[in-house]
Formats: structure tokens, C-alpha cells, sequence
């Protein structure tokens, strides 16, 4: 787990979490991917968490069929033309690997979540920083003005992680997290 701190110029924010997009799975609603990251992009005070999956990157060993996704660096490259323009706004708060990324690590040495860092690093220098293979502990500083004009300062906490095992249940996930407490606003 990595602690972050993310700074932002406004008294309010909008957080849109993107989690299992599976970009390369046949059933991938690309349409609704690109229309949430143009949302984010061009909206002012709307930030996202990059939180695992971005990728479908099934391997021979895994569950899925290597024939009936796109290429691992064909799911990269399409990742990145749609997460680029919240990129070059400096508008992702964090990226954590989630278990397709992770079984990819495991089964070649390849990490996704690090090639697609690297091209989004293009775009935002400063994301290095907020890279988290696992999860992330986030200090979210909120820098805003009170009618009158005086500045004032708020701290929002944020935990996120991916998670792994119970996805085969509904409310698997949750009810694993349930059993953790984490002191955070937002987790």
C-alpha cells in the first residue's frame, strides 16, 4: 500500500472510479469508455481513480481465450487513447493493479499496469508518484475560498483497492471488504 497526496484547487469534487474495464474482452463496452473518460476530461472538478482491470490480458494459463481478445499491447495502446486526455488534465488521482494485471505479471514478467504507466507518463509526469501495485491510502487536499473570500483547507481520506478472490459471488467483494476496517471518508 502506497500514501498519497493529491492536491486540488476547489471546494468540491466529483470522483469516478474506473475499475474492471476489461478493454480487449469482446464484451467490452468501449462506447461507454470512451464516453465516461471524455466526462472526466472535460468537466471541470471530476477526477477518477484508476483502480485494476483496465486490461482484460487473459494468458494460456487463465480462465479466458487468448483467441477472442485483442493482443496485450493492442489493449494498451487502445487504454491509453482513451485515458489520455484525463491524463494530460491531471485528473487520475491514483492507478492500482488489479488480478488481470497481477496474472499477467505472474504467468510472463510482463506488468501491464506499468506499460500503460509508462505512456501515460507522457501526459502526466507526476503520476509515478501515485502508482500503487495494491492499494492506496489517499490524503485528498481540497484548497477553496468560503463566500467572503477567505481560503480554507479540507482533507478528505481515500482508500482504494482493487481487491482479489470472491468475484464469483454477488457481493463477494464487498463482503471481503467488510470484514477489513480501513479509517477512511471514501473506501
Amino acid at each position: 500500500m502506497r500514501i498519497i497526496k493529491f492536491e486540488i484547487d476547489s471546494d468540491e469534487i466529483e470522483l469516478i472510479p474506473l475499475a474492471d474495464l476489461h478493454i480487449g474482452n469482446p464484451f467490452c463496452d468501449t462506447e461507454l469508455i470512451k464516453e465516461v473518460c471524455e466526462y472526466i476530461a472535460k468537466t471541470p472538478n471530476v477526477y477518477t481513480l484508476l483502480n485494476g482491470d483496465i486490461c482484460e490480458t487473459v494468458t494460456r494459463s487463465s480462465v479466458g481465450n487468448i483467441y477472442e481478445t485483442t493482443s496485450p499491447q493492442d489493449q494498451i495502446v487502445t487504454a491509453c487513447y482513451y485515458l489520455r486526455p484525463i491524463a494530460e488534465q491531471k485528473k487520475i488521482i491514483n492507478i492500482l493493479s488489479g488480478n488481470h494485471e497481477n496474472r499477467m505479471l505472474k504467468d510472463t514478467g510482463l506488468s501491464m499496469t506499468d506499460m500503460l504507466l509508462a505512456h501515460l507518463l507522457q501526459y502526466d509526469d507526476t503520476l509515478n508518484d501515485r502508482y500503487c501495485a495494491d492499494g492506496a491510502y489517499t490524503f485528498l487536499i481540497m484548497n477553496g475560498r468560503k463566500s467572503g473570500g477567505r481560503n480554507f483547507h479540507m482533507c478528505v481520506t481515500i482508500y482504494n483497492t482493487h481487491g482479489h478472490g470472491g468475484g464469483s459471488k454477488i457481493g463477494g467483494k464487498i463482503q471481503k471488504l467488510d470484514d477489513t476496517y480501513i479509517p477512511a471518508d471514501i473506501s
